[in-house]
């Protein structure tokens, strides 16, 4: 799940959304926003048109692991961005 805050007093428009997965994750589509569908590729960004002042939005999308021959650490980066303001975060 991948949260995006917008703690400003003015809405914030235009806001390019994408999650960087290494070659260890395979992105399976599905992306929602509380619960409803959204079309688009996580992995190649998606437009956000608004978020509204001090509001909060929840997104999730279906990835899998890949098979690995030794345990590795695996880090997945979801970045939030437009011409005014950007923000990411690893897990």
């Amino acid at each position: 799940m991948v949260t995006v805050t917008n703690s400003g007093s003015e809405p914030i428009r235009n806001v390019d959304l994408s999650a960087n997965l290494t070659d260890s994750v395979t992105y399976m589509d599905d992306i929602k926003t509380e619960g409803k569908a959204i079309t688009g590729d996580i992995t190649k960004g998606i437009i956000l048109s608004q978020l509204k002042p001090n509001a909060t939005q929840n997104y999730t999308f279906k990835a899998k692991t890949n098979k690995v021959s030794e345990p590795k650490q695996i880090t997945v980066t979801a970045q939030a961005e437009n011409n005014s303001y950007s923000d990411s975060d690893s897990v």
